[in-house]
This record gives structure tokens, C-alpha cells and sequence, in this order.
């Protein structure tokens, strides 16, 4: 087994960084954000040495390319596997994490540092994803990272098998902020490889409402998915709920 120091001692530097006071100031975000994205690159280095892939997926991609603008995640999500795709035997990957100065916190979830900033790392699975982006961090480390289109169309999913309102305003609020920037192409297939396009038409057209969006107007887009509204065009604010504050 390789050593691992010099990488925990980084780890806990940066898990044992001082918050900014205010949680709704910009330097909160930015702190907030540059934490969660350096411990992830510091754990996939690790893993790199070990002979593992790892990719950093889930909210904090989300929350990375929103510089923490009105999305925070507390949890660090990363999927590992050996090089032939299959999952890293468990008790190896206890080990590494142990030796980076983790301790257990669940069957798949392992916290650095202590209350009431530690960092919380979940390690949900192998699936490596399909499109990854590197990014160049502080320290030349690099950061593999889930295409923050196929997140989108993760939120996208869940609203079209849930309805559930958080992740559609997530994605909504990431297609809103990402507009100029998102790879089309990309999201176009992630959107079709997973069966979701009129789920996705919706959140696209409610991202190009005006004004905010709110819970009764998301029951009332997602009751119009389940055919139990006849279709409109949600990009106008005359389409929605009636006698409702939409």
C-alpha cells in the first residue's frame, strides 16, 4: 500500500479551514465551494495512487459550476472503480480512507475533521460516468468531474419520477445560470440516453419563465407530465395553476 501522508495532512488542512461568519455572503459560497472541490481532488489523487478511477459527481458539480450561488451541498460525492470498471473491494477502500484520516460514517459515508464543519465524503457506488470534465485545481492537482449536464438531467429524472420540487428548482436554476455555457450536444443526449424528454421540456420551458418558480406551479407542471392537466406553454405566465399564487 502506497503512502498516503503527505495527501492527509493536505486533507485535513483544508477539512479544518475557518468558515466565514456569515453563511449568506458571497465569501461563504466561494469558501464553501473551493473546500468541497479541493478535498475531492485530494481524495481522487489518493485513489490515483492506489490505482483507482474516481470522478466527483452529485450536487457538489452542481454547486462548483454555480460557485455556490444558491446551491450548497454538505456532502462530497465520488464514485470509484478499478481500472476494469469494477467496484474496489470495500475493505480496500475502508483502508485508504482510514489512512487519508477519515473515519466511518455509515456503510458508504466517511467524515474528516469535526462539528460543526466537518467534511462528509459518500462513496455511493462504481458507476464511473459516461462524459467527465478535468479541471485544473490549486497545488497541480486535477479534478475529474460528472458532466454538469448529466446532473442537470439526474434532477430532471427525479422530477420525472417523483415530482420532487427541489431538484427541478435545481435545475432549473442551473439551466438559468449555465445558459451560455452549457454544451447542448451533451445535454441533448444524456437527456435522450435516459428517456426523460418531455420532463425535460418542461423544466426547460420553466427556466425561460419569467419571474420565480414556485411549489404549487411545479405540482401543477408535473400533474400536466402525469396527463392530469391538458398541455400549455409554461414559458407563459398565463399557464398555471388557477386561483393559486403560482
Amino acid at each position: 500500500m502506497p503512502p498516503y501522508r503527505d495527501i492527509a495532512e493536505e486533507i485535513a488542512r483544508v477539512a479544518g479551514t475557518t468558515a466565514p461568519p456569515d453563511r449568506t455572503s458571497q465569501a461563504y459560497a466561494d469558501w464553501a465551494t473551493d473546500r468541497l472541490s479541493l478535498a475531492a481532488a485530494l481524495i481522487e489523487a489518493a485513489f490515483a495512487r492506489a490505482g483507482w478511477l474516481a470522478v466527483y459527481v452529485g450536487g457538489g458539480v452542481l454547486q462548483f459550476h454555480l460557485g455556490g450561488a444558491g446551491y450548497q451541498t454538505g456532502d462530497l460525492d465520488m464514485v470509484v472503480a478499478q481500472p476494469s470498471g469494477n467496484a474496489v473491494p470495500r475493505t480496500e477502500l475502508a483502508d485508504v480512507m482510514r489512512r487519508l484520516g477519515a473515519r466511518p460514517g455509515g456503510s458508504r459515508h466517511w467524515v474528516f475533521g469535526e462539528p460543526p464543519t466537518e467534511l462528509l465524503v459518500e462513496i455511493p457506488s462504481h458507476e464511473i460516468p459516461v462524459e467527465t470534465d478535468r479541471v485544473e485545481m490549486p497545488g497541480d492537482l486535477v479534478l475529474t468531474m460528472d458532466a454538469v449536464e448529466h446532473v442537470i438531467v439526474g434532477r430532471i429524472i427525479e422530477f420525472h419520477n417523483t415530482g420532487n420540487a427541489d431538484y427541478a428548482l435545481q435545475a432549473i436554476q442551473a439551466l438559468r445560470a449555465l445558459r451560455d455555457t452549457l454544451d447542448r450536444g451533451r445535454l441533448n443526449r444524456c437527456i435522450a440516453a435516459e428517456r426523460v424528454s418531455q420532463a425535460a421540456g418542461i423544466i426547460a420551458a420553466l427556466a425561460e419563465r419569467p419571474g420565480s418558480i414556485t411549489v404549487h406551479l411545479l405540482a401543477f407542471a408535473y400533474d400536466m407530465l402525469r396527463g392530469k392537466h391538458p398541455w400549455c406553454d409554461l414559458r407563459d405566465p398565463r399557464c398555471g395553476p388557477v386561483g393559486r399564487r403560482q
